[in-house]
């Protein structure tokens, strides 16, 4: 373990302790800040929830063992699956699965069967796209918006290249 003399940090890496010596000495800051000083979200996929998650849990004994795998490294225990447990939830009912227990020797590729089951359940919802429900009321809405909902930028209406579209959920419609 290194440790740095003047401001107490602690390295177990020689690299990182060197390279933070360089800055830490001639006082000079490790991190620089960005020429433009405001930080602007611009990941806009991210700003929607995940349509479906899955909690998953395997349960396992251990078995001791003591198997050389090189000059300075050997496995002493190997984990063996005995279950699982998982749910599959989603802010849409139609996604959601109820909780799925397992038990048995071959836990982890029943896991794996199950997985690609649901996996293809789910894609065969998510491709059916739903038509959009557009009331008059939406139109209007739409019609008179200034900004994006999404990124929130103006809106240009004559921009035949970046045209203004209608967004909805695929699943719900």
């Amino acid at each position: 373990m290194l440790t740095c003399e003047r401001c107490f940090r602690r390295f177990t890496s020689k690299r990182f302790f060197e390279k933070h010596a360089t800055f830490c000495e001639t006082g000079e800051p490790a991190v620089f800040m960005p020429e433009d000083p405001v930080l602007k979200f611009k990941n806009f996929q991210y700003k929607f929830p995940c349509p479906v998650v899955m909690y998953a849990d395997f349960e396992a004994y251990q078995i001791s063992m003591n198997e050389s795998t090189g000059s300075k490294s050997s496995n002493i225990a190997e984990q063996k699956p005995t279950g699982f447990a998982y749910m599959i939830v989603s802010p849409h009912d139609v996604l959601c699965r109820p909780l799925k227990l397992y038990r048995g020797e071959d836990a982890a590729a029943k896991f794996v069967d199950c997985l690609i089951n649901e996996c293809y359940d789910i894609e065969d919802i998510l491709n059916e796209v739903k038509p959009m429900e557009f009331t008059d009321d939406n139109m209007v809405q739409f019609q008179t918006a200034t900004n994006c909902s999404i990124c929130k930028q103006s809106l240009i209406w004559s921009d035949l290249n970046n045209p203004v579209v209608r967004d909805h959920c695929h699943i719900s419609g």
